[in-house]
């Protein structure tokens, strides 16, 4: 949703821009365009239409009124914070309500998609962005790998995003500056060092060094905190396993460590479900089951 030359991230949204910002950031914006979706309302743009349509019949928006979407009418952070609930799987009509529409800020900090409680009088682009980021990062980047399962983007662009918010700059890069492309250099060096260095250092090393990297190439990363289980990790608040995700000199190493886990917690738990907590199945979600 920006200009072709920028984001416009210190610009306000349209109720309708914001719609289709978040039905991209969710990865269905194919699904939307291709698919067969209405909607009652008559102040929707042609451009606008099969996005409102999906989101409509998705129950992620209900319109102004019954006839009304509110186009043009800009969007506040209640109401994208309501829309992006609603994504996830929350509701805020009928008897099982768990959260109010216009005043979601609480339900929202615990659902993990907010910073802080507190209205956001002034919402711009750039807010709509920190909100579907807290949303991609909930339960460990769960909505995050769902969708680089599914194309949106792929786990070496989410990871290295990750890197960028968490240290400022891509930590995983670690290809030299310098490569040798001359093949008479490459020659050069090769003829002047293997006579010289191969048979001083074959034996030297060859023995030493081969048990003490076999483990280290084949195990997870081993956390600071050796006694954590991906049972206790569950079981944190968000701020602790924020803590805890620190602790990794990478996210990496993170992830590594959480696969094996969780991996591990299943094999002795087959029957156990996780998330019975209340989360959703960001999975089911996304394949359109609200």
């Amino acid at each position: 949703m920006g200009t072709g030359s920028s984001y416009d991230l210190d610009k306000d949204l349209t109720r309708e821009q914001g719609m289709v910002l978040l039905i991209r950031l969710l990865g269905v914006e194919k699904e939307a365009l291709e698919g067969e979706y209405d909607h009652p309302f008559t102040d929707v743009s042609d451009w606008a239409d099969k996005y409102i349509g999906y989101a409509y019949e998705e129950g992620i928006t209900v319109g102004i009124s019954d006839t009304e979407f509110g186009e043009g009418h800009i969007m506040t952070d209640y109401m994208f914070i309501t829309l992006v609930l609603r994504a996830l799987g929350y509701s805020d009509l009928g008897d099982k309500a768990q959260f109010v529409w216009d005043n979601p800020y609480q339900f929202a900090l615990k659902a993990g998609i907010l910073n802080n409680a507190k209205p956001d009088r002034v919402f711009l682009r750039a807010d709509a962005i920190v909100i579907f980021w807290n949303a991609l990062a909930r339960n460990n980047f769960e909505l995050a790998h769902s969708l680089a399962e599914r194309g949106v983007f792929t786990e070496l662009m989410l990871e290295e995003a990750i890197e960028i918010y968490q240290y400022g700059q891509i930590l995983s890069d670690d290809v030299p500056d310098d490569k040798t492309t001359d093949d008479e250099s490459a020659e050069d060096t090769t003829e002047d060092t293997t006579e010289d260095t191969t048979e001083d250092t074959t034996e030297d090393t060859t023995e030493d060094t081969t048990e003490d990297t076999t483990e280290e190439e084949t195990d997870a990363p081993t956390p600071p905190d050796t006694e954590m289980t991906y049972e206790k990790y569950e079981a944190m608040s968000g701020a602790e396993q924020e803590a805890f995700f620190n602790t990794f000199s990478n996210p990496a190493d993170f992830f590594a460590w959480y696969a094996q886990a969780k991996a591990e917690y299943e094999a002795q738990n087959p029957s156990i479900e996780i998330g019975g907590n209340g989360n959703i199945d960001i999975g089911d979600i996304l394949g359109g089951n609200n």
